[in-house]
């Protein structure tokens, strides 16, 4: 059962049933955006690379890899996100991508509120990120997403809930899950998830959701 869904039937106390909570579906007010945001005039695409939990946390030379994959062989913008602990990755990226396809990427890590972030996925046509809370953003949004989990299986009920989205993982590895949300450091010593997990995976999986998002809306 998702967390979520185990959260909607603590109102059955209050006299709604199972079957009318699990139908519960929040609206979430989105105010306009400020115009440093006109980046969205093209169909955008967002990497978040951060997360609380270091065993978390796909290598970040691969998610610079598909960053420069989405540079260089597809037409969308790139959007990084992330809290203000997270400039690192994100700054690591943009350094590391040709001048000549800077144009195409921004960097908002750290510099986003909670109150603008509805108004930034709303916009959003796909996300790739660890299992972290940007997928929870994105699921109350229906923004495809792209989610990595390394320490962590969506079967414990944090996994993406919007259309379309993908689960990317090493499912060979009998040592996941090491713990509910992922410790620290790998207990094992050798990481294995996240550090033999092919940035070609993620780029596949990216590239199917697009497609299948292409082929719904007809764009």
């Amino acid at each position: 059962v998702h967390e979520c869904e185990r959260i909607k039937l603590l109102l059955q106390p209050l006299g709604i049933s199972r079957f009318e909570a699990l139908k519960i579906r929040p609206s979430i007010s989105t105010p306009n955006l400020s115009s440093e945001f006109d980046f969205f005039q093209k169909k955008t695409i967002a990497i978040a690379p951060g997360s609380v939990w270091n065993t978390k946390k796909w290598v970040l030379d691969g998610f610079l890899e598909v960053v420069i994959h989405l540079i260089e062989k597809t037409n969308f913008n790139v959007l990084l996100l992330g809290s203000p602990t997270e400039t690192k990755e994100t700054s690591y990226i943009v350094k590391n991508i040709d001048p000549k396809g800077n144009d195409r990427i921004m960097d908002l890590a750290g510099r986003t509120s909670l109150e603008q972030l509805p108004s930034i996925y709303k916009n959003l046509t796909a996300l790739v990120c660890n299992d972290s809370s940007p997928i929870h953003y994105a699921s109350a949004f229906n923004v495809p997403t792209i989610a990595i989990f390394g320490a962590t299986k969506p079967a414990m009920g944090f996994g993406p809930l919007a259309k379309y989205s993908k689960v990317v993982e090493l499912d060979e590895l009998d040592c996941r899950p090491c713990s509910d949300h992922g410790p620290m450091i790998c207990p094992l010593e050798h990481f294995k998830c996240m550090r033999e997990l092919p940035s070609e995976r993620v780029i596949r999986a990216l590239s199917n959701v697009c497609r299948q998002i292409d082929e719904a809306t007809g764009i």
